[in-house]
């Protein structure tokens, strides 16, 4: 790696960042609402919501239409129907982590999911060779906006937190990280409409956009 790049480590998250399994969730919960409650729900509304994490938006669509019934158990119910098949990787996943692989950066994996979940969303997709550390719910307390997740991946690669690049498409993400005081690129889903303030990260539009900010880094300006 070149000594003068300014990291040890990229942190990725995994949940509509690298895969496109926020798509998948969505098309799977809006049949489920339609199948279970006679609702026609469009989650542009909710987006908000979405740009925060799962639950938060489950929480918003029970309790604007006064469903009675808690976020875990409508999540139990509607998660058998997800065809983890139809999960794919992102536009620009697959050779933004081969390039940082072959830069020589140590790449980590973090996710909010319990192990088992974590492991089917991408399991099939033959990258889990890329990462030295797979953290995943079990491995920490407090999820995002708490920092345990970035803290504990930084002790995982033995790194100080300053020394770990985050990539992350959430809100909640970027609060976490900042906690952690380790450095991030937010990367916004469909849902981030720009109206939200993102301190302490740096805004990039997509996973190519993210390879070139990485190799401007290392590439020498003519003095």
């Amino acid at each position: 790696m070149n000594s003068s790049f300014p990291y040890q480590a990229l942190l990725f998250d995994l949940d509509g960042l690298l895969i496109n399994n926020d798509e998948v969730i969505l098309r799977v919960l809006s049949q489920y609402f339609k199948d279970r409650f006679n609702l026609n729900i469009s989650f542009e509304r909710f987006g908000h919501y979405w740009q925060q994490s799962r639950n938060d938006l489950l929480r918003a669509v029970i309790a604007e239409y006064n469903l009675g019934v808690t976020e875990a158990q409508l999540w139990k119910e509607a998660s058998y129907f997800l065809n983890y098949q139809e999960i794919e990787l992102n536009p620009g996943a697959l050779e933004l982590l081969e390039y940082a692989r072959d830069l020589g950066l140590r790449l980590a994996l973090g996710a909010s999911s319990d192990k088992d979940y974590t492991y089917r969303k991408f399991a099939h997709l033959g990258i889990e060779p890329f990462f030295e550390v797979v953290v995943s719910g079990d491995d920490y307390q407090d999820h995002k906006p708490a920092p345990d997740l970035f803290l504990t991946v930084a002790e995982k690669l033995a790194l100080k937190p300053s020394q770990i690049l985050a990539l992350d498409d959430g809100l909640s993400g970027v609060a976490g990280a900042n906690k952690a005081k380790m450095p991030i690129i937010f990367v916004p889903s469909r849902f981030y409409d720009g109206k939200q303030k993102v301190p302490g990260a740096l805004l990039l539009p997509t996973l190519p956009a993210v390879q070139t900010y990485l190799e401007n880094l290392i590439v020498p300006h003519n003095e």
